[in-house]
């Protein structure tokens, strides 16, 4: 490192130090701001927002309290969007953004609270009420201690301790994830907490004027920098304990339903689990992960883990890449006698086997001592709309649909203790909030192509398993078929994917679809006959099946037919109490920023059955 480079680390250390013992007097910055909008427009230079957070050009005489007068003029504001639309004919993926790290303060009128040079001793906990703000100077008072009430203030963007006597921080000052510049000049720290290490996006540490600090954290400070200091940090803390494991929940009966006893020849364990592909793991959209929890040997060895102790008889996965599946998941689970259907997004302008090992996809591992391949099949959503003849004629088929890669990979497969035909689907939708009505449409042409599947599998006559006792089931009708419906729907459970598939219809003029024209789908509205449930529903859902700075919800589920499977337990929620102290997944825990999802379910006897000597004759029949 060059000794210009060091020197201008240091220089800016004493330069914001500077300023900030400048700003000793009461209220200093509301004051600033109130003086700079007394003064017309004309006569000076505009004051400048720290939003603009460099240290080049950042003074602690400029404020944000003058800036933004309209809110909603305001970066990050919610309901402006907080990712700009793909050019057409140009393919989104996670690189370019998928993960929300940064997240918006709720709408307020104000956002900053200047408490500085009031000589305050304590700080109430009504503070930590203002869970909106982003500015907050405390500076030039004599507290010594910061409440763990801090942790609560998720959107601060900039925190001035300057001049106090503050000589620890709480742990819970690692989860401002949205933090950029903290200021504790002039204050009695001794140490730095590990959770610091989570302050990803801080741009700016200011440190000096803390006499008691190790002399290695200055010269790394000095040296290298706050973004160089807060990753060593990061990588050197020592892990946490782990959560709580993860409860199984069963549904509750109801008082006048009895339970009829389960036969365990009918049940059958299945897991979907979004693994976050490699490629997408990357440091600028997982910056509060150690490095070496991002590591991608790391990460496979921890799933691997979690799919081998859930012992699940059907495992669903999304986001695993071609290198992935072949050299590491593949042989893995087929050592446990597990099968596999597994197909990546196609696309083919990828040129060389190093781009095409790369490319993500889904894939179903099932055990063969349990379930036999009939058929596969993968769905590609964009060319099944060029199959419709009311959706290949609109050009926001052409400019929202055909541009995005998505797919399905389903399984037709027949369990051998029971003989009964299953479907199992393990599907990735769209990810980026701005195309709803392409979630919608990629979900609604989905259930399309599984009603096509459900036709053909229930004429299928089959052979018996070897070894099956008792007949096979009859089913009424084609939509009597059981079928699991796995995967990352990036849709919320009050979005209209949601609604299509919980209700079975969601209306032409549903808000998802805008303005948009999509055939017979924004004319008539959408439908499907196949009756759906998400394994959580009886219990709500959970409260999060994804989780980073920037979004913490459900959008992955478990979707079973109503008619012909039931639930008897899911695997239950994250601990509430360690979730609250991360900043979100993945970490040296959890390997994705997406949990598993878990449930036991069993096959529902049908009324009528097929003998295998009847079997037999309906096949010389046909």
């Amino acid at each position: 490192m060059t000794d210009a480079l060091v020197g201008s680390f240091h220089d800016a250390q004493v330069r914001e130090a500077a300023a900030a013992r400048q700003a000793s007097s009461p209220h200093h910055y509301a004051r600033a701001a109130a003086a700079a909008q007394s003064v017309p427009p004309y006569a000076h230079t505009p004051v400048q927002s720290h939003q603009t957070l460099s240290s080049s050009n950042y003074s602690h005489n400029q404020s944000p309290l003058s800036s933004y007068t309209n809110l909603a003029d305001r970066p990050g504001t919610p309901g402006r969007p907080l990712r700009n639309d793909q050019p057409n004919g140009q393919y989104n993926n996670k690189s370019t953004n998928l993960v929300r790290t940064t997240a918006s303060a709720p709408s307020n009128s104000w956002n900053s609270l200047d408490m500085s040079g009031q000589g305050l001793l304590n700080l109430s906990p009504a503070l930590f009420n203002f869970t909106f703000l982003e500015y907050l100077y405390l500076g030039h008072n004599n507290l010594r201690t910061l409440p763990a009430g801090i942790g609560k203030l998720k959107y601060l963007q900039v925190l001035d301790l300057t001049a106090n006597f503050i000589e620890t921080l709480p742990p819970q000052i690692g989860l401002l994830s949205n933090l950029k510049k903290l200021l504790l000049f002039d204050n009695n720290l001794q140490s730095l907490p590990s959770e610091l290490g989570q302050l990803y996006h801080l741009e700016l540490i200011g440190l000096e004027g803390n006499n008691a600090l190790p002399e290695e954290i200055m010269k790394t400070l000095d040296e290298s920098g706050t973004k160089a200091l807060i990753s060593s940090i990061r990588d050197s803390a020592p892990v946490s304990l782990p959560p709580a494991p993860r409860e199984w929940i069963e549904p509750e009966m109801s008082s006048n339903s009895h339970r009829t006893p389960i036969d365990p020849n009918s049940q059958f364990a299945i897991m979907t689990y979004n693994i976050l592909c490699d490629k997408y793991a990357t440091a600028q959209l997982y910056g509060y992960t150690p490095s070496w929890a991002l590591a991608n040997k790391y990460r496979q060895d921890h799933i691997k883990q979690e799919l081998l102790a859930s012992d699940s008889d059907i495992i669903c996965l999304q986001e695993i890449d071609v290198e992935s599946h072949e050299d590491f998941f593949l042989p893995t689970l087929s050592s446990k006698g597990y099968a596999t259907v597994f197909y990546n997004k196609t696309r083919p302008w990828t040129k060389t086997d190093s781009e095409k090992r790369n490319i993500d996809g889904c894939a179903i591992y099932f055990k063969e001592s349990k379930f036999q391949l009939v058929d596969q099949q993968k769905l590609e959503f964009n060319q099944l709309a060029l199959r419709r003849d009311d959706l290949k004629k609109t050009e926001d088929v052409y400019n929202r649909v055909m541009n995005k890669d998505n797919i399905a990979t389903v399984a037709l497969l027949l369990h051998k203790q029971t003989g009964s035909k299953l479907i199992v689907v393990s599907a990735h939708i769209h990810w980026d909030p701005a195309y709803k009505d392409v979630k919608l449409v990629q979900g609604a042409l989905l259930l399309e192509e599984l009603a096509q599947l459900e036709k053909k599998f229930y004429d299928m006559n089959l052979e018996p398993p070897e070894g099956l006792e008792g007949p096979m089931p009859r089913y009424a009708s084609a939509d009597k078929i059981p079928v699991v419906i796995c995967g990352d729907f990036n849709s919320t459970p009050d979005s209209g994917v949601y609604e299509l598939f919980s209700t079975g219809t969601v209306s032409a003029n549903h808000s998802d679809l805008e303005d948009r024209v999509y055939g017979k789908f924004t004319q008539e509205g959408i439908s499907h006959r196949l009756p759906l449930r998400s394994i959580y529903a009886g219990l709500n859902e959970l409260p999060f099946t994804n989780y980073t700075p920037g979004f913490s919800g459900v959008i992955d589920y478990i979707w079973t037919s109503t008619a012909s499977l039931s639930v008897d337990a899911v695997l239950g929620p994250v601990d509430s109490e360690y979730a609250k102290n991360v900043v979100g997944f993945p970490n040296p825990h959890f390997p994705s920023d997406h949990i598993p999802l878990s449930a036991c379910l069993h096959f529902k006897s049908q009324k009528d059955s097929i003998s295998h000597k009847s079997h037999a004759g309906d096949s010389a029949k046909k």
